[in-house]
């Protein structure tokens, strides 16, 4: 991207570190869009001291994104700004969610400082407030702050932490005042393996992995401590790619309302919790069931949850083909392509292939409401649709037949 280099300035990033990726832990990178114009996004990244020839976690920083420059591919407008200088901070486990009025975002910052010391920022549509600090619970260990979690439930109301060889904390927020409260220790055990956290997508259950198992708790029991259900351990199964363990790791929620379980190590597998609603082993967690097209070098997956205060925050009908047993990648963001994008007035739908059945085209807005709905035969291979009425904005196309959703694209109005 235009101005898109020399992020992270600094020893570490001058030096040979990066020659597989800047060093970073879970959660020390994310994109949210700037809640007074969509076309621009925030960074918000931890790096490294500037001097130091070790990635010694020491700044927060935002930089910022102009979608509409060059050419509609992006220019980097503003980068590396200091808005958190210490050298105590989290190597990671940055989280946001969004404010009760849908439209600011919380940024929330750990520190390894033994006051349990948290910066709260508030992103607006004036701008960046903050930091807010507060003190709560039990401190972490900054020097393994970077293997673990930090998320927060779909509806924003709750934040778990997972700590390599920390345990379990549970600290419920308030998306009004940005305050965390009623601090909660869940597991003593210390778990001395990289690993994550994330929630069912109604905030149920809470998922926590090691790199060696997987368990579940309970967000509804009345002891949600005596809640933890081990789903399952490692069986040792080994990617013919790479040679290595399919390990767990972290854990991402997906669209699909699926938890996704990204290994810590270099193989072409993810796991799949299928039915995260469901309690125990009903939940149908397949390791090693996700297959990739080539290895993934130790994602480090984080997707705040966008969709925190609209009407549908995933859709379990999102499905991938399925081949004796195993799901072979095969995106159906590449069933369809839209074009011209942007557009101002009409757009160009066009599919890889011809219908197999009559099928329904979905236009939903960036809140999730369905805003224009069209009707496909079988055997049609595009569509033309006239967006003039439509206000300015992003919006996903979804396609969808008797079987499911069969693609999703996004197309802007400008």
């Amino acid at each position: 991207m235009e101005n898109g280099d020399d992020l992270n300035p600094g020893f570490v990033q001058q030096g040979n570190w990066c020659e597989n990726g800047y060093p970073g832990g879970n959660q020390s990178h994310f994109f949210l869009e700037d809640p007074n114009d969509t076309y621009r996004l925030w960074l918000f990244h931890v790096s490294a001291s500037e001097s130091a020839n070790y990635p010694l976690p020491t700044y927060l920083r935002t930089s910022k994104i102009d979608l509409r420059l060059n050419n509609g591919l992006g220019k980097v407008i503003e980068k590396n700004t200091k808005i958190v200088i210490d050298s105590l901070i989290a190597y990671g486990e940055l989280a946001a969610t969004r404010h009760s009025n849908t439209i600011d975002w919380w940024i929330i910052s750990p520190t390894g400082r033994s006051d349990s010391l948290y910066r709260t920022f508030l992103l607006t549509t004036t701008g960046l407030k903050g930091p807010f600090e507060q003190r709560i619970g039990k401190s972490i260990d900054q020097l393994n702050s970077g293997g673990g979690a930090f998320k927060f439930n779909s509806q924003g109301t709750k934040l778990a932490r997972y700590g390599y060889n920390q345990g379990v904390f549970l600290y419920d927020f308030d998306r009004e005042t940005g305050k965390l409260s009623n601090f909660v220790e869940l597991d003593t055990s210390r778990y001395e393996a990289l690993g994550g956290a994330e929630f069912s997508a109604s905030g149920k259950y809470l998922y926590v992995s090691t790199r060696y198992e997987l368990f579940q708790y309970d967000m509804e029991a009345s002891d949600i401590r005596r809640s933890i259900i081990r789903i399952d351990s490692l069986d040792g199964f080994q990617s013919n790619v790479s040679g290595q363990t399919v390990t767990f790791g972290s854990l991402q929620l997906g669209p699909d309302c699926r938890i996704y379980v990204v290994p810590t190590t270099s193989v072409d597998y993810f796991g799949v919790i299928h039915y995260p609603e469901n309690s125990g082993r009903t939940c149908d967690f397949r390791q090693h069931s996700l297959k990739l097209p080539f290895p993934n070098q130790l994602t480090r997956i984080y997707y705040p949850q966008y969709r925190t205060g609209s009407l549908q925050l995933c859709d379990s009908t999102i499905r991938a083909a399925n081949t004796s047993g195993v799901i072979d990648y095969q995106t159906y963001l590449n069933t369809l392509s839209v074009f011209p994008n942007p557009s101002s007035d009409q757009i160009d739908i066009s599919l890889l292939g011809s219908l197999y059945f009559d099928s329904k085209i979905h236009i939903i807005d960036q809140n999730g409401r369905l805003v224009r709905e069209e009707l496909l035969f079988a055997g049609s291979t595009q569509k033309n649709i006239n967006i003039e009425n439509l206000q300015l904005g992003l919006y996903t196309i979804k396609l969808s037949d008797k079987t499911g959703i069969i693609g999703l694209q996004r197309f802007v109005k400008i």
